[in-house]
């Protein structure tokens, strides 16, 4: 059967909404006796430095002293409170949670629109310092800030930004001494390390260096989902002159974990019964030959962390022993190399910037599957993995942007992107006997060369004093190019093709007063077509129609909001269906229209006190009738119909100056779709929806008055609850989920 795809909406929306904008700016809790107005923040969502509150665009941002003081570790974290997020899945994990095999960027979605199938471009762009990730950990450390963009951001991101597009931003060298470290110690055995040093080498060179190093006990009671990470940025800065800069940054990352736990949260037998045997091999069917199952039971509502994958550790020997191409369940290695530059000369009449990255990524990962066989009864194969020997990715931008406050402001640039990935997967059987090492029935290898080139401009000119006409374009021509080499049959079949799309962006935007701004816009997105097992996809388009407002109110109240339509045509989803006994890929066109509104709203009551809200509503249905169990309107993945998040900060001033800072949150989301289920869609398979959740976390954190040191208490999942963030779709259908209670202490100091 097929499945279908996705879409947003949102009912009953009032005049009201049209007041509000999606750009709140979290900062960290008030110095004791500042001023209760909120503070400026500057953003670089569209290559040019800005007040948020001026910025016609829904944007959200998360300052690096939030995701220190309340020692955020991973982009679920740090994302959690952005209205019309969903994340599908964590970060470094297998390709089902990433965009691009382990340790690919995050698969994340933005009102509703997500990523249906792995190895494609992302339907979210994410950037870190100007360059596009392709990996890395993304661990959150000596950060400025997180952007979040929310629409198609097609003109000045380009390809795989229909949904949106995340910007990390992490501290540059500076001309002052500063030292800083910190140790973190919490539940499931936890340690944690970082540390900062910025040197002012001379008038004209500074240096910064930072790392990150973070251990715990796996989460899952078979010793999965633990972490054993490490990473390191170094930044050089040469700034002779107000004229020009050379940033050049190197970043290195390393994990060792056992990878990410599964749950099996099956609907029942479809193909027979779901079991372990004896001697520890899963298999489809009533039992293996020569052998008995336990039946796994239905378990479409997990609430614990207990897997029913076979514990992998006490499997395998230790990893060292191991070929990491035939590793198995317990070892999930990634391993991430980043070199960049980035150099801004002002001309005069205007500023040329240069961008290149050069990213590497080795990765080997394992799963259950089920990825042949005949039918119940049958021995068929039980795990795969999935080894990425090699991952490089060459990223080239040169933007142009004029200079000066006339009523005309520009910017061009072209772009370049260049990836050569290989992908071998390995299916095969659990080892029949513990130390005996993983051994693959066949070996499949998939070569991938994705190239892009990009030209792009946009304008922006000033009709008065008050009102201002917005206008960019974008033209993208992409190369896709996939092998699929079976060795064991004699198969090498190559495809590949060109694509070309065109993005364009129309806006305006007005000043209703020095403090309330109205904008409406209509922008395009692509995600250019890809070759999943052998079958070509097209362009994914979509084109968005937004309104929105930013006001703040009185100094201390801000209230930002917005509604949006996104007509998405041309979405497709890979599916794999039997024809004759035979498993048989296909490409399934699902468009879908979407529409919804979201509000951020903060009060700052005075110099102790903040309150923040950001409520969403989403609407999201396919609109097209594809056959059995795929009726128009039914709705998308990824698209909770409404989410709601809200954050307290207190500040209890103490003798001699020093102070408590309290700090608590909740997020809650009603039931949502987590993947594209295959086998009774829309009628809503509870193995692939998650329930309606609320999610709680806090931290106290004791400062003195000189800042030279703090001391922070931490608890996140106060309630320990169990998310699903994806179920991928082979039966039997198994569920990786979001992390468990866990709680802290962290010891920070600074020079």
């Amino acid at each position: 059967m097929r499945s279908k795809h996705w879409l947003l909406g949102l009912p009953g929306l009032g005049a009201a909404s049209l007041i509000c904008a999606t750009a709140l700016a979290q900062t960290a809790a008030p110095t004791v006796g500042t001023s209760n107005d909120l503070e400026e923040v500057v953003v670089t969502a569209e290559h040019r430095s800005v007040d948020l509150q001026k910025l016609a665009l829904s944007v959200s941002v998360i300052s690096g002293d939030e995701i220190a003081n309340q020692g955020m570790t991973d982009i679920s974290q740090v994302l959690q409170d952005v209205p019309g997020v969903v994340m599908q899945g964590g970060e470094g994990g297998p390709s089902q949670l990433s965009v691009q095999g382990g340790g690919g960027p995050p698969n994340i979605a933005i009102r509703g629109l997500g990523t249906p199938t792995p190895n494609t471009t992302g339907a979210v762009a994410v950037y870190e310092d100007g360059v596009l990730d392709t990996g890395g950990g993304l661990n959150f450390y000596d950060m400025t800030r997180v952007e979040v963009l929310r629409g198609p951001q097609g003109t000045l991101y380009g390809r795989g930004a229909t949904a949106g597009a995340v910007n990390l931003v992490s501290n540059d060298p500076t001309q002052t001494f500063e030292a800083s470290g910190r140790v973190q110690f919490g539940n499931y055995d936890m340690v944690g390390t970082q540390g900062v040093l910025n040197i002012p080498l001379s008038s004209d060179w500074s240096v910064r260096a930072a790392f990150n190093e973070a251990h715990h006990s796996g989460y899952f009671d078979n010793g999965m989902s633990n972490e054993d990470d490490y990473s390191a940025r170094l930044k050089l800065l040469f700034s002779p002159n107000e004229n020009f800069s050379a940033l050049a940054t190197y970043e290195t990352y390393e994990s060792n974990g056992t990878g990410n736990g599964q749950i099996y949260v099956g609907h029942g037998a479809v193909d027979g019964a779901v079991c372990i045997a004896p001697a520890q091999v899963a298999t489809v069917g009533p039992g293996l030959p020569g052998g008995t199952c336990t039946v796994l039971a239905s378990n479409p509502n997990p609430s614990k962390w207990n897997s029913n994958v076979p514990a992998a550790n006490s499997l395998l020997p230790a990893p060292s022993s191991l070929d990491p191409s035939l590793n198995a369940v317990g070892y999930d290695p990634i391993s991430y190399r980043k070199t960049a530059l980035t150099m801004n000369w002002n001309l005069g009449f205007a500023r040329l910037t240069y961008i290149g990255g050069y990213q590497t990524e080795n990765s080997t990962f394992g799963t259950p599957c089920i990825c042949f066989g005949p039918g119940p009864g049958a021995a068929n194969m039980t795990y795969q993995v999935v080894s990425q020997p090699f991952d490089r990715t060459w990223t080239q931008e040169a933007r142009l942007a004029s200079e000066g406050n006339s009523a005309l402001s520009w910017q061009v640039g072209a772009y370049y992107y260049s990836n050569r990935m290989q992908s071998t997967f390995s299916p095969g059987y659990y080892p029949a006997t513990p130390g005996v090492a993983y051994t693959p029935a066949l070996a499949v290898t998939q070569p991938f060369s994705p190239e892009s080139e990009g030209f792009f401009g946009e304008a922006n000119y000033a009709l008065s004093s008050t009102t201002r006409l917005t206008a960019g374009l974008r033209e993208t021509l992409d190369h896709v190019s996939q092998s699929l080499i079976i060795p064991a049959f004699g198969t090498d079949n190559v495809n590949s093709e060109n694509l070309t799309h065109l993005d364009w962006k129309a806006r305006v935007d007005t000043d209703l007063s020095a403090a309330n701004l109205l904008y409406a816009s209509i922008a395009t997105g692509y995600r250019p077509g890809a070759f999943v097992n052998g079958v070509a996809g097209q362009n994914e388009r979509v084109t968005a129609y937004e309104v929105g407002s930013k006001n703040r109110m009185a100094g201390p109240i801000t209230l930002n909001g917005d509604v949006y339509y996104l007509d998405y045509s041309g979405f497709q989803n890979v599916e794999t269906v039997t024809v004759d006994g035979v498993p048989v890929t296909e490409l399934i066109p699902l468009p879908a229209k979407l529409y919804g509104a979201e509000l951020e709203a903060s009060l700052q009551f005075d110099a102790f006190d903040k309150l923040t809200l950001s409520p969403a509503l989403e609407h999201a249905t396919y609109t097209a009738n594809l056959g059995v169990n795929e009726t128009d309107g039914g709705t998308l993945p990824n698209a909770p119909k409404f989410s709601v998040s809200a954050r307290y900060e207190h500040v209890f001033p103490l003798a001699a100056g020093a102070h408590l800072n309290l700090e608590a949150d909740a997020h809650y989301q009603s039931s949502v779709f987590t993947d594209f289920s295959t086998t009774d869609y829309p009628s809503g398979d509870p193995a692939f929806t998650q329930k309606a959740y609320a999610i709680y976390n806090a931290s106290l954190r004791f400062e003195p008055a000189d800042g030279k040191y703090w001391v922070s208490l931490y608890g996140k999942n106060l309630g320990d609850t169990l998310v699903k963030l994806t179920v991928y779709n082979p039966n039997p259908p198994f569920a990786y989920v979001g992390d468990p209670l866990t709680f802290g202490v962290m010891l920070n100091a600074r020079l």
